[in-house]
């Protein structure tokens, strides 16, 4: 038989990363998963008592393998070793145990339209299978091995990947599927394929398959998609009702990359279960709420954290597009003045956000502002300074920032709006809403634009009259032990307000934490009428 050419040399190592990443990815979704009704729904138990079919078992098995087929389908119901009749006469698969190698043709006049039809359905009824592949114009070379479980896979690979097989004028392939479990996730997947899988001149990429039952992991060529405006692509990950399968040519070339990626194409062809041309691109979003229920996010300067839920919208004809998170939860840790004890200020959806497998909470992922309880407590001990309704987006995660709004040397509470807008790479603001803290009263209270900018005027006319006249050019101040921001401007400003012009002036010296000075900096501290 005529075989393509191919360069020498297989890419192991890429291959096992897959196989380390899919057996140490145990709890991979931080105890989510991969919830019912989307790709990772009846993901197979992993348990060495559920063992696969074994090549010379004879057994129909098809009673208790997860058919990888959906709804309308049908999953090959028998041993593999008894379905894959070769196009050839005279070659006989031959097995041994959990092994098998065999040999078909394929195209005109053969069982086989193509060698992935043969891959497919082979595979149909396996949880943990491996396959070396070799392929010619007409025919192909299987190497199969079944495992019980991700771990033997994974020494399956690591023996294999020593054996010398093949002739220089062959295109070789590996193949593996795995059940997954709920332990693993597309986006632990996506990142790990995108950090250590994304070979110089490769790009990857992630679409929607099966009108969103099913997602693909590309690893595209880089000159084909910016020069030439197309899909390039050399290894193909595919998740779908709790397996991953993942194909890859180890032979791409410039002269047979075109060729490669329409194979790989014509095997992705087999997972859609009615003609759904293109799929969706998904970003790192998408990918993390198709098999996702919840996220915390924590982020510094200042601490924070948000906790966001998934919800969908029903009206997507791509169910992994309609999943988006909405915020929850939200949570910061500032300390308001530099003498004022740290505090935490919390925000709590008040109503239910999501009930199971509901089918829609915003059309499209629309911005809302919905009433949260907001709750200030001192960081020690937790008392409890104030507890009241704030509006925020829902949809939006870290929208408020902490800044002295009026000016009177406290932190003050900015919120902000966004357009009610769906889709838009770019956030519009919309609105603001202000929060300024009153000392006399010990609490925020809610203001307006008009009602902050008079506070603003009241302090600037203030501090005319306050600014000691005697301070007629920069002053340095060494740091003493005991000393504070807030007590270095009540000693030479008169009030403990100006602090933060201080800290703004030196940030550089002080560093991001304004509540940490060390004894022994040297502090400029100018002209007050130089912020003027």
């Amino acid at each position: 038989m005529k075989y393509r050419g191919r360069k020498s040399g297989r890419k192991e190592a890429v291959m096992a990363a897959v196989l380390a990443l899919c057996l140490g990815m145990g709890t991979g979704c931080g105890g989510t998963g991969m919830p019912a009704g989307n790709v990772g729904e009846n993901a197979p138990e992993e348990t060495a008592g559920e063992s696969m079919q074994t090549a010379d078992a004879g057994e129909n098995a098809a009673g208790e393998s997860v058919q990888t087929a959906g709804a309308g389908e049908s999953a090959p119901g028998e041993a593999a070793g008894e379905n894959a009749q070769t196009a050839d006469a005279g070659e006989n698969a031959t097995e041994a145990g959990r092994k098998k190698t065999e040999s078909i043709a394929f195209g005109e006049g053969s069982e086989w339209e193509f060698w992935t039809d043969y891959l497919y359905q082979t595979a149909a009824d396996e949880k943990f299978i491996f396959a070396f592949i070799e392929t010619g114009e007409d025919s192909a070379d299987f190497s199969w091995e079944v495992c019980d479980d991700r771990e033997s896979l994974v020494d399956v690979w690591f023996r294999e990947k020593d054996a010398e097989r093949g002739g220089e004028d062959t295109l070789t392939w590996h193949f593996l599927k795995i059940g997954i479990g709920s332990g693993v996730c597309g986006m632990d997947i996506y990142d790990y394929f995108k950090r250590n899988l994304s070979e110089e001149g490769y790009i990857v990429h992630a679409w929607t398959m099966d009108e969103g039952n099913a997602y693909g992991i590309n690893l595209d060529w880089k000159k084909a998609y910016e020069e030439e405006y197309r899909l390039a692509t050399k290894r193909k990950i595919i998740v779908k009702n709790g397996y991953l399968y993942l194909l890859s040519c180890e032979d791409v070339t410039d002269d047979n990359r075109s060729e490669v990626t329409e194979i790989i194409q014509t095997y992705e062809n087999l997972f859609e279960r009615k003609e759904y041309t293109g799929g969706w691109f998904m970003d790192e979003d998408t990918i993390y709420w198709s098999d996702h229920t919840a996220r915390t996010t924590t982020l510094e300067e200042p601490e924070r954290r948000f906790v966001e839920e998934r919800a969908s919208d029903a009206t997507w004809p791509d169910k992994l597009m309609g999943y988006f998170g909405l915020v929850s939860e939200a949570e910061y840790w500032v300390r308001l003045a530099p003498d004022m004890p740290e505090m935490t200020i919390a925000f709590r959806l008040k109503a239910d956000l999501l009930q199971k497998e509901q089918e829609i909470y915003l059309f499209n992922g629309f911005v809302m502002d919905e009433t949260y309880e907001m709750e200030i407590r001192t960081v020690e001990g937790e008392k409890l300074i104030q507890k009241t309704d704030v509006m925020l987006s829902i949809e939006r995660k870290d929208l408020i920032s902490f800044e002295d709004l009026d000016h009177d040397g406290y932190l003050d509470m900015r919120i902000l709006y966004p357009t009610h807008e769906s889709g838009a790479d770019e956030m519009y603001v919309e609105k603001e809403g202000y929060w300024v803290w009153e000392p006399d009263m010990e609490k925020m209270i809610c203001v307006s634009d008009s009602e902050l900018q008079a506070r603003r005027s009241e302090r600037e006319e203030t501090e005319e009259e306050e600014i000691p006249v005697t301070q007629l050019s920069i002053i340095p101040v060494v740091v003493e032990k005991g000393d504070s921001l807030w007590k270095i401007s009540e000693e030479y400003y008169g009030n403990g307000k100006y602090w933060i012009k201080i800290y703004e002036y030196n940030r550089s010296l002080i560093g991001d934490n304004p509540s940490l000075i060390y004894a022994g900096t040297e502090l400029i501290l100018p002209w007050l009428r130089d912020w003027d």
